[in-house]
C-alpha cells in the first residue's frame, strides 16, 4: 500500500525553520496532543506497529509544525478514519 498521511495537529512555530534544523531535539507539547485528540486516540496510535502506522513532525513552509500519522497499511488507516478522523 502507499502510505497515507493524516495531519494530528498542528500549531505555530515560533523559531525559524533554519534554526529548527540546527537542534538536536525538537519538543511536541504532548499534554495539547492528549487535550486535542483524546487520551484514547495517542494510545492507539503509539501501540500500532511501526510498520503499519508511523508519528512524524513535519515543518511547513508557512511557519507550522504539525504532528502527522503515516500510515502503511490500509486496515489500520480505514481503522484509525472509522474511530477517530474528523
Amino acid at each position: 500500500m502507499k502510505s497515507s498521511k493524516t495531519v494530528l495537529i498542528r500549531w505555530e512555530e515560533p523559531a525559524p525553520f533554519s534554526e529548527l534544523l540546527n537542534q538536536e531535539e525538537l519538543d511536541i507539547n504532548w499534554t495539547e496532543v492528549e487535550r486535542e485528540l483524546g487520551q484514547d486516540c495517542v494510545d492507539w496510535l503509539l501501540k500500532q506497529d511501526r510498520a503499519d502506522c508511523q508519528l512524524s513532525l513535519e515543518f511547513t513552509p508557512s511557519g507550522y509544525k504539525q504532528l502527522i500519522a503515516e500510515f502503511f497499511n490500509k486496515k489500520i488507516a480505514v481503522s484509525y478514519h472509522l474511530m477517530w478522523a474528523k
